[in-house]
């Protein structure tokens, strides 16, 4: 029981610990809200339905945004606290690392081998 503790008081300071990640937070919280407010206002104004979203498109968006604010929180978090946050940084920075190496190649792909005629002149 108390393992359970200490794992879930190390998991919350990951995820609320520092004072960046309370900053960042209150930043992605005004991000998400205008976003949404954004995409609900283009909804109702526009008159074409294919560029319409659905109820379940727009809450799609807004979860999809939410775990990467998340995620970038306990970045922020993990970055700030270190190893004394615990609970995966190290892997988390492992994660991120080969992230970036798979986009970075993507790139360079898709910029060598990818459709000529969709290429800026």
């Amino acid at each position: 029981m108390i393992v359970f503790m200490s794992f879930g008081s190390k998991l919350k300071h990951a995820i609320v610990g520092s004072t960046q990640g309370k900053v960042a937070t209150i930043g992605y919280v005004v991000l998400l809200a205008t976003i949404i407010m954004s995409v609900t206002y283009q909804n109702q104004t526009t008159h074409d339905k294919a560029s319409k979203l659905s109820p379940v498109e727009i809450a799609l968006v807004f979860i999809l945004l939410f775990l990467a604010y998340m995620l970038a929180i306990y970045s922020i978090n993990c970055m700030v606290v270190g190893a004394a946050a615990g609970v995966g940084c190290g892997l988390w920075a492992w994660a991120n690392a080969i992230i970036v190496l798979v986009f970075a190649v993507a790139v360079v792909l898709s910029t060598f081998f990818g459709d000529k005629k969709k290429r800026l002149s």
